[in-house]
């Protein structure tokens, strides 16, 4: 009798999350530059297809921010890309770990300043907006809504000069949920919460719902009241506060689409062209390529 042979184990490997993908097998060529930045170092890899390029920022493995836009044949680029993805790693530059926040905000002006600079026929980007807040292990808070009903302007719109790419839906939306907010009773707030008693134990909490106008006001005292971990708990429990912006308000808001204007960046830094992820040192009688912006002005500079 024939004995089949045990099942071997397999483990299966996966990607570390943001490293970049391999080149595709249409990949005509591809391109890194080595990025500075004050004491910040890191790199540009760009993959160039007949109809796309794609633009990582990041590490030579380890992207922070990637980007598309689409080519026509003659290398005729249209005006409108995609930012894909924004995020932080530790890993995104050679040698010092990066910082949180600060340094995502640097290279956020470094490449949209590059993409000016280098492709000017891209006019604008669409980014969409699906940032999350954990609670308990469960994505379930959106955060572009509590920053849209707490303080009004999204983070993109405060800080990356975006704008929403349906502006005119968004306003109309506010002015109805407005009207929606003075016409919604105390007991009616009370029972989409489910009752939620570290809403109901807060000071004074419905003598302010009734004389707040908007829901903007209501709620930007809620925060007030709060300490950050206690409103998150309080707003994810059983994805309330999400489905009373999706039910009640009717704004489907873990999706929004903001529109991103490269030429309205302007960062300084300096270019380095590398090979297989370190910088090309220069050797006599050989030209290495380095450009800098400087408030608006592109320098190509060569070096014997």
């Amino acid at each position: 009798m024939n004995v089949a042979p045990a099942p071997r184990n397999v483990t299966r490997r996966y990607a570390r999350i943001g490293t970049m993908e391999p080149p595709k097998k249409n990949t005509i060529h591809t391109t890194q530059q080595r990025v500075t930045v004050g004491n910040k170092t890191m790199t540009i890899t760009e993959y160039h297809t007949k109809w796309d390029i794609t633009i990582y920022m990041g590490s030579p493995t380890i992207y922070c921010i990637d980007i598309t836009f689409s080519k026509d044949i003659g290398n005729t680029y249209h005006s409108r890309g995609i930012l894909n993805n924004i995020r932080w790693d530790g890993e995104c530059q050679f040698a010092d770990p990066f910082e949180e926040g600060t340094d995502t905000f640097m290279m956020i002006h470094v490449i949209m300043t590059y993409l000016h600079r280098v492709y000017p026929a891209v006019k604008e980007l669409t980014y969409t907006d699906l940032s999350s807040k954990e609670y308990e292990q469960r994505a379930v808070l959106s955060l572009c809504a509590l920053k849209l009903f707490t303080e009004g302007p999204s983070w993109y719109e405060t800080h990356l000069h975006a704008r929403m790419a349906f502006e005119d839906s968004y306003h109309n939306m506010m002015d109805r949920t407005d009207r929606q907010k003075r016409n919604m009773s105390w007991k009616g707030f009370v029972f989409c919460t489910g009752d939620h008693p570290t809403i109901l134990g807060i000071d004074r909490i419905q003598e302010t719902y009734e004389s707040c106008q908007t829901w903007q006001e209501f709620f930007r005292y809620l925060r007030s009241q709060l300490d950050t971990d206690t409103l998150i708990a309080c707003l994810s429990t059983d994805d309330w506060f999400d489905e009373f912006i999706k039910g009640h308000i009717c704004f489907h808001l873990r999706g929004v689409q903001f529109l991103i204007e490269p030429s309205s960046y302007d960062m300084e830094y300096t270019l380095e062209p590398m090979e297989e992820g370190k910088a090309v040192r220069p050797s006599k009688g050989v030209q290495r390529w380095r450009h800098t912006l400087r408030r608006g002005r592109h320098e190509d500079r060569s070096e014997n």
